[in-house]
């Protein structure tokens, strides 16, 4: 059963506390294209300077797949009082 979230006006096909996870892999990847890597996703150079990416980027919480699995579903842990754990 896939869940989607709705915030913002944007659907999500996880929740937004997920836009963390990093990966390395694909970051590298990104970085072969001459992308950005920013909240799971590869931004080209254009969209990139467009929308200030690299500089949300170099300040952006990075956090490994495995982390965010455990304190999220594991865990069922919350990023505070006002967001409800799983």
């Amino acid at each position: 059963m896939k869940r989607t979230y709705m915030g913002a006006g944007n659907h999500f096909g996880k929740p937004p506390s997920v836009h963390h996870c990093y990966s390395y892999e694909a970051a590298d990847a990104c970085d072969a294209s001459n992308g950005t890597y920013y909240h799971r996703e590869c931004y080209n150079w254009t969209d990139s300077i467009l929308y200030n990416v690299t500089r949300l980027a170099q300040h952006a919480e990075r956090r490994p797949p495995a982390e965010e699995y455990f304190n999220n579903y594991v865990l069922g842990l919350s990023n505070g009082i006002e967001e409800l754990g799983q």
